[in-house]
Protein backbone atom coordinates (compact mmCIF):
# COMPACT_ATOMS: atom_id res chain seq x y z
CA UNK A 1 0.00 0.00 0.00
CA UNK A 2 1.24 3.80 -0.83
CA UNK A 3 2.43 5.58 2.37
CA UNK A 4 -0.09 8.20 2.05
CA UNK A 5 -2.92 5.79 1.63
CA UNK A 6 -1.82 3.92 4.64
CA UNK A 7 -0.99 7.19 6.22
CA UNK A 8 -5.30 8.06 5.46
CA UNK A 9 -6.66 4.50 6.21
CA UNK A 10 -4.83 4.64 9.64
CA UNK A 11 -6.56 8.08 10.07
CA UNK A 12 -9.16 7.23 9.72
CA UNK A 13 -9.45 4.26 11.72
CA UNK A 14 -8.51 6.29 14.60
CA UNK A 15 -11.30 8.71 14.46
CA UNK A 16 -14.04 6.32 14.19
CA UNK A 17 -12.22 4.94 17.34
CA UNK A 18 -12.97 8.55 19.07
CA UNK A 19 -16.43 8.81 17.53
CA UNK A 20 -19.89 7.70 19.82
CA UNK A 21 -21.31 4.74 17.91
CA UNK A 22 -22.74 5.56 14.47
CA UNK A 23 -26.45 5.59 13.97
CA UNK A 24 -28.01 2.57 12.88
CA UNK A 25 -28.45 3.23 9.34
CA UNK A 26 -30.31 0.13 8.54
CA UNK A 27 -32.76 0.59 11.37
CA UNK A 28 -33.12 4.22 9.47
CA UNK A 29 -33.91 3.09 5.86
CA UNK A 30 -36.38 0.70 7.33
CA UNK A 31 -38.21 3.75 9.39
CA UNK A 32 -37.82 5.86 6.31
CA UNK A 33 -39.36 3.03 3.89
CA UNK A 34 -42.65 2.80 6.13
CA UNK A 35 -43.56 6.14 5.59
CA UNK A 36 -45.66 6.84 3.04
CA UNK A 37 -43.78 10.14 1.99
CA UNK A 38 -40.34 11.43 3.10
CA UNK A 39 -38.34 14.57 1.63
CA UNK A 40 -34.97 12.38 1.95
CA UNK A 41 -34.41 9.58 -0.62
CA UNK A 42 -33.34 6.12 1.31
CA UNK A 43 -30.14 6.49 -1.42
CA UNK A 44 -29.63 10.31 -0.32
CA UNK A 45 -29.06 9.48 3.03
CA UNK A 46 -26.47 7.11 2.26
CA UNK A 47 -24.50 9.43 0.31
CA UNK A 48 -24.41 11.91 2.52
CA UNK A 49 -23.56 9.91 5.78
CA UNK A 50 -20.99 8.21 4.13
CA UNK A 51 -19.04 11.85 2.68
CA UNK A 52 -19.52 13.26 6.22
CA UNK A 53 -17.45 10.22 7.62
CA UNK A 54 -14.81 10.40 4.34
CA UNK A 55 -14.21 14.39 4.81
CA UNK A 56 -14.09 14.24 8.46
CA UNK A 57 -11.11 10.93 8.20
CA UNK A 58 -9.58 13.19 5.58
CA UNK A 59 -9.15 16.52 8.27
CA UNK A 60 -8.28 14.71 10.94
CA UNK A 61 -5.12 13.28 8.61
CA UNK A 62 -4.24 16.40 7.61
CA UNK A 63 -3.71 17.73 11.26
CA UNK A 64 -6.97 19.12 11.89
CA UNK A 65 -8.29 21.12 9.53
CA UNK A 66 -5.65 21.68 7.28
CA UNK A 67 -7.31 21.30 4.22
CA UNK A 68 -9.78 24.44 5.29
CA UNK A 69 -6.24 26.60 5.67
CA UNK A 70 -5.11 29.13 3.48
CA UNK A 71 -2.32 28.21 1.23
CA UNK A 72 0.60 29.71 2.88
CA UNK A 73 4.05 30.87 0.81
CA UNK A 74 7.28 29.39 2.14
CA UNK A 75 8.93 31.11 -0.95
CA UNK A 76 11.40 33.02 0.86
CA UNK A 77 11.15 36.83 -0.01
CA UNK A 78 14.61 38.39 -1.05
CA UNK A 79 15.47 41.72 0.40
CA UNK A 80 17.79 44.37 -1.13
CA UNK A 81 20.00 45.53 1.54
CA UNK A 82 21.57 49.17 0.40
CA UNK A 83 25.39 49.27 -0.76
CA UNK A 84 27.37 50.79 2.08
CA UNK A 85 28.71 54.34 1.43
CA UNK A 86 32.12 54.37 1.04
CA UNK A 87 33.41 56.10 4.04
CA UNK A 88 35.03 59.85 3.23
CA UNK A 89 37.88 61.00 5.21
CA UNK A 90 38.57 64.90 5.22
CA UNK A 91 40.01 66.29 2.15
CA UNK A 92 43.00 67.57 1.83
CA UNK A 93 43.42 70.83 0.35
CA UNK A 94 45.60 71.13 -2.40
CA UNK A 95 48.71 72.93 -1.85
CA UNK A 96 49.25 76.80 -2.88
CA UNK A 97 51.62 77.38 -6.04
CA UNK A 98 54.26 79.61 -4.22
CA UNK A 99 55.23 82.48 -6.40
CA UNK A 100 58.95 82.28 -8.69
CA UNK A 101 61.19 84.50 -7.34
CA UNK A 102 60.98 86.63 -10.62
CA UNK A 103 57.76 87.20 -9.76
CA UNK A 104 58.48 88.03 -5.88
CA UNK A 105 60.93 90.18 -7.42
CA UNK A 106 57.97 92.08 -9.71
CA UNK A 107 55.35 92.27 -7.07
CA UNK A 108 57.77 94.27 -4.86
CA UNK A 109 58.64 96.76 -7.31
CA UNK A 110 54.94 97.03 -8.30
CA UNK A 111 54.36 97.56 -4.30
CA UNK A 112 56.67 100.04 -4.12
CA UNK A 113 55.53 102.30 -7.58
CA UNK A 114 52.03 101.80 -6.20
CA UNK A 115 52.96 103.48 -2.55
CA UNK A 116 54.91 106.53 -4.66
CA UNK A 117 52.47 107.32 -6.62
CA UNK A 118 49.98 107.40 -4.01
CA UNK A 119 52.02 109.54 -2.04
CA UNK A 120 52.57 107.18 0.77
CA UNK A 121 56.02 107.67 1.71
CA UNK A 122 56.14 106.00 4.68
CA UNK A 123 55.14 102.75 2.96
CA UNK A 124 58.02 102.93 0.21
CA UNK A 125 60.99 104.02 2.69
CA UNK A 126 60.52 100.80 4.75
CA UNK A 127 60.57 98.71 1.30
CA UNK A 128 64.02 99.95 0.70
CA UNK A 129 67.18 98.41 1.62
CA UNK A 130 68.87 99.27 5.16
CA UNK A 131 72.11 99.60 3.48
CA UNK A 132 70.79 101.52 0.43
CA UNK A 133 71.65 105.14 0.48
CA UNK A 134 68.65 106.43 -0.54
CA UNK A 135 67.14 104.66 2.79
CA UNK A 136 70.18 106.25 4.35
CA UNK A 137 69.09 110.10 3.43
CA UNK A 138 66.38 109.59 6.06
CA UNK A 139 62.60 109.83 5.38
CA UNK A 140 62.02 113.79 5.39
CA UNK A 141 64.54 114.19 2.57
CA UNK A 142 63.26 110.81 0.84
CA UNK A 143 59.85 112.43 0.83
CA UNK A 144 60.95 115.99 0.12
CA UNK A 145 62.88 114.72 -2.92
CA UNK A 146 60.39 112.18 -4.43
CA UNK A 147 57.55 114.24 -4.07
CA UNK A 148 57.93 116.92 -6.70
CA UNK A 149 59.47 113.57 -9.02
CA UNK A 150 55.89 111.13 -8.94
CA UNK A 151 53.27 114.51 -9.21
CA UNK A 152 55.14 114.89 -12.93
CA UNK A 153 54.56 111.10 -13.62
CA UNK A 154 50.95 111.97 -13.64
CA UNK A 155 50.29 108.45 -11.49
CA UNK A 156 51.75 106.25 -14.31
CA UNK A 157 54.44 103.89 -14.21
CA UNK A 158 55.74 100.85 -17.16
CA UNK A 159 57.74 97.35 -15.55
CA UNK A 160 60.11 96.06 -17.64
CA UNK A 161 60.42 92.39 -17.24
CA UNK A 162 62.95 91.42 -14.32
CA UNK A 163 66.44 90.30 -15.50
CA UNK A 164 69.86 88.70 -14.27
CA UNK A 165 71.49 89.12 -16.89
CA UNK A 166 73.82 91.84 -15.72
CA UNK A 167 77.56 91.70 -17.41
CA UNK A 168 78.46 93.14 -13.84
CA UNK A 169 77.11 93.29 -10.61
CA UNK A 170 79.94 95.43 -9.29
CA UNK A 171 78.78 98.39 -11.55
CA UNK A 172 76.19 98.84 -9.26
CA UNK A 173 78.51 98.84 -6.45
CA UNK A 174 77.79 100.19 -3.21
CA UNK A 175 74.00 101.27 -4.31
CA UNK A 176 73.74 97.24 -3.59
CA UNK A 177 75.81 96.85 -0.57
CA UNK A 178 73.62 93.73 1.74
CA UNK A 179 71.88 92.06 -1.52
CA UNK A 180 72.59 88.56 -2.83
CA UNK A 181 73.27 89.28 -6.12
CA UNK A 182 73.09 85.58 -7.11
CA UNK A 183 69.52 85.72 -6.06
CA UNK A 184 68.44 89.57 -7.26
CA UNK A 185 67.01 90.96 -10.37
CA UNK A 186 67.63 94.40 -12.26
CA UNK A 187 64.08 96.07 -12.94
CA UNK A 188 63.33 99.11 -15.18
CA UNK A 189 60.59 100.82 -14.81
CA UNK A 190 59.21 103.69 -17.42
CA UNK A 191 57.58 106.84 -16.85
CA UNK A 192 54.76 107.37 -19.97
CA UNK A 193 53.90 111.09 -18.94
CA UNK A 194 58.61 111.68 -18.84
CA UNK A 195 59.14 109.63 -22.10
CA UNK A 196 61.87 111.38 -24.11
CA UNK A 197 64.11 112.96 -22.06
CA UNK A 198 66.45 111.35 -19.41
CA UNK A 199 64.34 111.46 -16.15
CA UNK A 200 61.63 108.84 -18.04
CA UNK A 201 62.96 105.70 -16.46
CA UNK A 202 64.91 104.66 -13.33
CA UNK A 203 66.45 100.91 -12.82
CA UNK A 204 66.30 99.06 -9.21
CA UNK A 205 67.87 95.73 -7.94
CA UNK A 206 65.36 93.58 -6.13
CA UNK A 207 66.06 90.79 -4.32
CA UNK A 208 66.86 89.05 -0.91
CA UNK A 209 69.79 90.11 1.60
CA UNK A 210 71.82 87.28 3.38
CA UNK A 211 68.87 86.86 5.85
CA UNK A 212 66.88 86.08 2.90
CA UNK A 213 64.20 88.97 3.61
CA UNK A 214 63.72 90.65 -0.20
CA UNK A 215 64.38 94.69 -0.62
CA UNK A 216 64.35 96.67 -2.82
CA UNK A 217 67.60 99.13 -3.98
CA UNK A 218 67.60 102.34 -6.69
CA UNK A 219 70.35 101.98 -8.82
CA UNK A 220 69.65 104.86 -11.24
Amino acid sequence: MDPLDQRLTDAGTSWRRTQPEPPDLDGLLRTMEMRPSGRLQPRLVFVFATGALLLGALAFASGGGGLFRGVQNTVPVATSTPAPTPSQGPSTPEPTAQPSPAERATTLIDGYEAALVAGKWQTAFEMLAPASPTRGMGLDAYAAERAPYYDSVGGRYTLGAPTQDVPDWATYAPLIEGADVSRAYLIEVDYPALSGNNAGYEQFVVGPDASGTWWVWPVR
